[in-house]
């Protein structure tokens, strides 16, 4: 309840490049496509650079949520959110598994409470990870 994340239509390294000033309080939440970011942060930080954008015409516009998945703002949870997904028993699956976290396969044995943070905490890598897929041959372009 105390963040705000917005779809913008840049690159993720020219956005990145301009949240720069506000340090911890901006993330780049996910990076859904070459011109398809995510941020997460502050509100305060959000509605910031949203204004600054409108005024350039780069679309952007809030995602209805309150909270800021994929940047600092998780850190209160983490301990919590490891304690709570410890049980958790990955085991190898029999389908391929892309992962958002690092963009590549995986076996599906490293899916234990520390990934499931970092995937709460990190940059959703969601164009990587289907870029890997492709380049592989599941799925056709």
């Amino acid at each position: 309840g105390k963040g705000a994340m917005a779809a913008v239509e840049l690159p993720s390294a020219a956005l990145r490049e301009r949240i720069k000033r506000w340090g911890e309080r901006l993330s780049i939440a996910a990076i859904n496509s070459p011109r398809s970011t995510v941020l997460s942060g502050e509100p305060e930080a959000i509605d910031a650079l949203l204004g600054e954008l409108a005024s350039e015409h780069i679309f952007a516009r809030k995602v209805r949520v309150d909270y800021a998945s994929h940047g600092a703002q998780i850190e209160a949870i983490r301990q919590e959110l490891l304690a709570e997904l410890g049980p958790i028993a990955p085991r190898s699956s029999s389908l391929p598994l892309y992962s958002t976290v690092s963009g590549d396969k995986l076996d599906g044995i490293e899916l234990d409470a520390a990934y499931w943070y970092r995937n709460l905490r990190q940059t959703v890598r969601f164009a990587d990870a289907c870029a890997s897929a492709t380049e592989r041959g599941c799925l056709k372009r």
